[in-house]
């Protein structure tokens, strides 16, 4: 073969080769829409954690179960020991124009508390997934039901979640101090009192930040959703005191909707909308959750 029919040839498989990838013609003589790029992803890892205001120190969140001193609010005068709510339907918003939205469906039951130490854990695991690289400045999140077909198998004995969680969001179990010369529980001493907080406050969270939480390709990605357990208690401490025996339930402050006290109604209203409002985020470039990185504005609406 002659070097100019040669060049001829290989000229035409490259026009050929061209055509073929631009999608510039198909065997009818139309045109065909350009074949999209491959979407690049990233290693995304999703967490949970409880953040503390007044404290100092960071927390590898990751790393479960972490033993941490007993949870103790509100000057000591309140005492965490159980918790567990419910998340649903997490999804992320990329920051611009670009509609894209990635999603974590289901429902999820989160431990913040147990046995009066912070673990931070979700079943089933959020998991490591992908998500496109990108800026993203919003998450959305609700608080929704357990319903009996969602419980975690490996929760199943567990029963603050299979008997009190069931058809609620949020279960929280503790104590409180009484105040000087106001004995609630009527034993003739100034002590602690047992509480339960059943909530079936369902709603959607938005969360969102001024600083964009990077997804790129140089590293793991990960996420917090940063749950401010002190938050929930704003207020309440006060509300508990001024409860009476005829308030409690077997000597526990049960507060839930089926309670006819108005008291008790009182300090349920005050839980849920301090709980609407104390859900943050913190992105992290290391898998450790700083307090510092948690400077972002949530808001609620019902589901």
């Amino acid at each position: 073969m002659s070097r100019s029919l040669l060049q001829r040839f290989l000229r035409l498989a490259l026009l050929l080769s061209l055509a073929a990838c631009s999608g510039a013609g198909d065997p009818d003589g139309g045109n065909l829409t350009p074949t999209p790029p491959v979407p690049v992803f990233g290693d995304f890892i999703l967490g949970v954690a409880t953040s503390n205001p007044a404290g100092t120190s960071s927390m590898r969140a990751m790393a479960r179960p972490l033993p941490t001193k007993a949870l103790s609010l509100a000057g000591g005068g309140i005492e965490v020991e159980e918790t567990r709510n419910t998340v649903s339907d997490i999804s992320f918003k990329m920051e611009g124009e670009t509609e894209l939205e990635i999603d974590f469906p289901g429902v999820f039951v989160v431990e913040l508390v147990r046995q009066s130490v912070q673990i931070n854990q979700e079943f089933p695991d959020f998991g490591v997934t992908q998500i496109p690289f990108g800026d993203y400045n919003r998450f959305d999140m609700d608080f929704e039901k357990l319903e009996s077909e969602d419980i975690p198998p490996e929760l199943l004995p567990d029963p603050l979640v299979s008997s009190l969680l069931l058809d609620r969001t949020f279960v929280v179990v503790g104590r409180f101090r009484e105040a000087a010369g106001k004995d609630v529980n009527g034993d003739g001493r100034i002590d602690t009192v047992p509480f339960q907080i059943l909530s079936d406050n369902e709603v959607e969270i938005e969360v969102t930040s001024p600083n964009f939480f990077t997804v790129s390709p140089d590293k793991v990605n990960f996420f917090f959703i940063a749950f401010q357990i002190e938050a929930w208690f704003n207020g309440l401490l006060p509300q508990f005191q001024d409860l009476g025996p005829s308030d409690l339930s077997g000597g526990i402050a049960v507060v839930s909707d089926e309670s006819p006290s108005q008291k008790i109604a009182g300090i349920l209203q005050a839980f849920e909308s301090n709980t609407e409002r104390s859900c943050k985020s913190a992105p992290s470039e290391d898998g450790e959750f700083e307090e510092d990185d948690v400077d972002e504005e949530s808001g609620s609406e019902p589901l």
